[in-house]
């Protein structure tokens, strides 16, 4: 089924800590609509019904780091110019948003 391949793309891209904590198999895709997952903050799931947050699971930066690595195929460099634009296109044309702070030295 195709949905089901699409939400599994998503799905792939987590720890599987994070997966268990998600409950992944009680989403559908075509309910979901955002995921958002923040450094040490819950993890919250936006779906065409409303929004859920995870509250028994906080994400720590190097689960965050794992899914930017995994979504870039382990090649970080080769998707420098697309997270300049603040985002990273995966499989599907699903969008992971990035933000942070950006810390310069000597300009």
């Amino acid at each position: 089924m195709i949905k089901e391949d699409r939400l599994n793309e998503i799905i792939r891209l987590f720890p599987s800590d994070m997966k268990e904590e998600i409950h992944f198999e009680k989403l559908r895709y075509t309910q979901l609509r955002e995921l958002r997952v923040r450094v040490n903050q819950n993890i919250r799931i936006r779906t065409c019904d409303g929004e859920i947050t995870i509250d028994s699971f906080k994400a720590q930066e190097e689960q965050i780091y794992k899914i930017i690595e995994k979504a870039c195929e382990y090649s970080l460099y080769s998707y420098e110019d697309n997270m300049k634009q603040g985002f990273i296109t995966i499989k599907g044309g699903h969008r992971i948003g990035i933000g942070g702070h950006v810390l310069m030295e000597s300009g």
